[in-house]
């Protein structure tokens, strides 16, 4: 475990950021996060156990894998595999979400996915992930993880679902903690 500035971890992100406006403002928002943290400390997560104990994000996109559920990543990968569906069918899915507007940010969401799955290389899973201390995320015994991922929430899914299926072998993943938990 060793210690990152802010400003280091802000401009090895800026090496991610694409030009587009969607990309930019997950950046800026992104450095807002590092510049707030006191302290980044660089964490890695050394086998598929601490890939499948961190806790994966609520958002309506993806309620249905979520709402009511254990969020760690394991057992949020599991449910994903119960629909039999791969990613970009899931992103031309009906019915997987309750409202319109969720269906449409679940193609998104699994339409985001799929392009990561399809171009995926272990040598370019990049950037680190942001993960933050667990805190609210353990109401329910169910939901005690180690970490909440703050960022990465598509690739680690399609991480974990390509390790699930065999399609590829671990490495270990870098991760950058942020503390306190940015508000």
């Amino acid at each position: 475990m060793r210690s990152i500035h802010a400003d280091q971890a802000i401009e090895t992100l800026s090496t991610y950021a694409r030009d587009s406006d969607g990309e930019r403002r997950k950046f800026e928002h992104t450095a807002q996060d590092l510049r707030q943290a006191d302290t980044i400390l660089e964490i890695t997560l050394q086998d598929v156990e601490a890939l499948h104990s961190l806790i994966w994000h609520d958002i309506d996109a993806t309620e249905r894998l979520t709402k009511g559920y254990d969020r760690r990543l394991g057992a949020v990968v599991a449910r994903l595999h119960d629909y039999d569906m791969t990613f970009d069918e899931l992103a031309r899915a009906s019915g997987f979400a309750a409202t319109l507007e969720k269906e449409q940010k679940a193609r998104l969401f699994f339409r985001q996915c799929a392009e990561i799955e399809q171009r995926f290389d272990w040598d370019r899973f990049s950037p680190p992930l942001l993960v933050m201390p667990n805190q609210s995320e353990q109401v329910g015994a169910q939901n005690r993880g180690t970490y909440y991922i703050h960022n990465g929430n598509h690739r680690t899914l399609v991480v974990a679902s390509m390790l699930l299926q065999r399609r590829i072998e671990f490495r270990p993943i870098t991760c950058w903690l942020l503390l306190p938990r940015p508000r």
